[in-house]
């Protein structure tokens, strides 16, 4: 816009009442700081000889302050800053004594203290505005995110870096303007408008509004495209997403991918975050492919005041030449209020990097490299697939995981352990790719608490410094165990209230020994053999013995004696009862008797009766 010398007059508010002419007479100098990663930032320096200022004015943390300019050309003045004052400080030097109030708009709220907590079956879009409303700050446009998150954790983060963090993951601009939180598509620098227009506000023309400019073009970090990929645990596939490098923060005489093109670079490709579902590729890849792009052609200027700029202004820049002449969308403006120079204007356009002091060290995110330990809090797995859920008692008393996958021996379609944790069990908690919405639970862990299970021998031989026991052992005692000691050597299986055993002792004998407080009941198909190669083959029962058959019963003593005793000795045959022996002998110590119901034959060559 080329009207030079426009005079402007600073407007100052304080808790909703006009600064007073006498007080603003001292301002010896002001700024408003408009950044797009942080929070909107004011300044006001007063000559205050007196030390009366803050009084008079009735400046005090907390207080409101508004900020505003006024240009003659203009009817209404035009709103800079609407915040809150956050510090007072004094300044004294050989130029005298002044007072210096700073402050920022309520996006500071955000950035005091540390949360954890998750977010469940919500849209980031909604996130954002749970956030804002604890906070205390009003909402204004709030774009869709569209996807569905199972879940979201905020890992110990302020309010501030975890927004940014998610603004981050799909591209967004996040803004607190006029006392209200906007979270929306960045503008794009094509909205801007045309570059020979001289009346708009948003043009700048070099020797008219601009008075000291550097802008650069460059290929440095450009790349043709941008691949991200993870891997879809429901589905077993992997996930890959591609987007090509575009940018909403300059539309000049050249574009990221031309200049990527001259030098033949490859794609990026990005595996470090575990992305699981196809939405959440995508997305990821066109936020990436915008914060690399971004970085093509980056401004720093100066120009004369306008308060027509703000972060996130779409402009329009002529008279630079090629290929620097085009459309920028600036990412952070610092409106200057000085009593020798006037009133500047200081614009600068970096994309979506943050080129603050606190930008160089980014944000903590949501990142836990390494493992942690946990205790499980549900067990029952909806999809039934042996998940858990886990309590972070370290990170805070109520933050827990999404359905933490299990770690199984040997897991595999329809094979593999199962062996679940149960509710409050501690275990060791690991995240795929440092990702805290990405847990496996890798197993429990014993504790003075939690001991493990004593069983048959000691775990470890202390004389021999060896493994003397493994055992598996279920929550009501059932147990497995392993012994290679050398009082007990061999395989111990028992319920847990011990009324059921079956040892295979390798050190005595050896010995297999089945015990049951109840009944034992063996069953095959096809047929049951016992066989002793050696020794004898004992059968006692504490009442009685039965055997039956449906075909037949045959006892044969192979070499040896088979003897039949009892009180009593019944032998019935339904059709027929044959006895027959080289020699036959049937003798009573008391008595004998042979009867046949209607007919008794004695045959033989020679039959002899007493």
């Amino acid at each position: 816009m080329a009207n030079a010398n426009v005079a402007s007059t600073l407007g100052i508010s304080v808790a909703g009442g006009a600064l007073s002419e006498d007080l603003l007479a001292l301002v010896a100098g002001a700024w408003v700081d408009d950044n797009l990663h942080l929070p909107d930032m004011f300044t006001l320096r007063f000559r205050d000889p007196d030390r009366l200022v803050l009084a008079k004015a009735q400046l005090a943390i907390g207080v409101e302050v508004k900020l505003s300019v006024h240009a003659l050309q203009e009817s209404a003045p035009r709103d800079l800053l609407t915040g809150e004052v956050t510090a007072l400080e004094v300044e004294v030097d050989g130029t005298g004594t002044f007072t210096v109030v700073r402050g920022y708009d309520a996006a500071h709220r955000m950035l005091r203290g540390t949360r954890s907590m998750t977010y469940q079956q919500s849209t980031i879009s909604d996130i954002v505005q749970k956030v804002a409303k604890r906070n205390g700050i009003r909402t204004a446009t709030i774009d869709s995110t569209g996807t569905v998150h199972e879940l979201i954790s905020q890992a110990n983060q302020t309010d501030w870096d975890f927004l940014r963090q998610l603004a981050d993951n799909v591209g967004y601009h996040l803004a607190v303007e006029n006392k209200s939180l906007s979270f929306t598509k960045p503008v794009d620098a094509a909205t801007a408008p045309n570059g020979s227009d001289g009346t708009q506000p948003q043009t700048l023309e070099l020797g008219a509004d601009l008075l000291r400019l550097r802008t650069a073009v460059t290929a440095a970090g450009q790349v043709p495209s941008v691949e991200v990929r993870g891997w879809d645990d429901a589905g077993q596939r992997a996930v890959s997403a591609s987007a090509p490098v575009r940018t909403r923060s300059a539309e000049i005489g050249a574009t990221p991918a031309e200049l990527a093109g001259s030098f033949g670079a490859p794609p990026w490709v990005v595996t470090h975050v575990p992305h699981r579902t196809q939405a959440t590729a995508e997305a990821a890849a066109k936020a990436l492919a915008e914060r690399i792009a971004g970085t093509f052609a980056e401004l720093e200027g100066v120009c004369r005041g306008n308060p027509n700029l703000h972060a996130g202004t779409a402009i329009a820049l002529s008279n630079l030449g090629a290929p620097f002449d085009g459309k920028y969308t600036l990412s952070r403006v610092r409106h200057v209020f000085d009593p020798d120079s006037g009133y500047t204007t200081l614009i600068s356009v970096t994309g979506q990097q943050d080129r603050s002091m606190l930008g160089l060290g980014g944000t903590p995110g949501s990142q836990r490299h390494g493992i942690v330990t946990g205790v499980v809090t549900d067990i029952k797995d909806p999809d039934q697939l042996g998940r858990v859920k886990v309590r972070l008692p370290w990170m805070h008393d109520d933050f827990g995981t999404t359905w933490s996958r299990v770690v199984q021996a040997g897991a595999g379609s329809n094979r593999g352990a199962m062996v679940i944790p149960e509710v409050n069990d501690e275990v060791l908690v690991a995240f795929d790719h440092g990702d805290i919405d990405a847990p496996y639970v890798l197993g429990g862990l014993y504790s003075a608490k939690n001991q493990p299970y004593a069983g048959q021998t000691a775990t470890v031989d202390a004389g021999a410094g060896q493994v003397s026991r493994r055992a598996l052992v279920s929550r009501t005692g059932h147990s497995l165990e392993l012994l290679e000691a050398a009082a007990q050597n061999g395989i111990w299986l028992q319920t847990g209230d011990g009324k059921l055993k079956v040892s295979m002792d390798a050190g005595q004998g050896p010995l297999i020994t089945v015990h049951s407080d109840g009944r034992v009941v063996i069953e095959a198909k096809d047929g049951i053999d016992i066989k002793a190669e050696t020794g004898a083959v004992q059968i006692t029962g504490g009442d009685k013995i039965a055997l039956s058959a449906r075909s037949g019963i045959t006892l044969d003593g192979g070499a040896g004696n088979v003897d039949v005793k009892g009180v009593k000795v019944a032998l019935q045959g339904t059709a027929e009862a044959t006895l027959s022996a080289a020699k036959v002998g049937v003798s009573g110590q008391a008595a004998a008797e042979i009867s046949g119901g209607a007919a008794l034959t004695l045959q033989a060559a020679l039959v002899k009766i007493n």
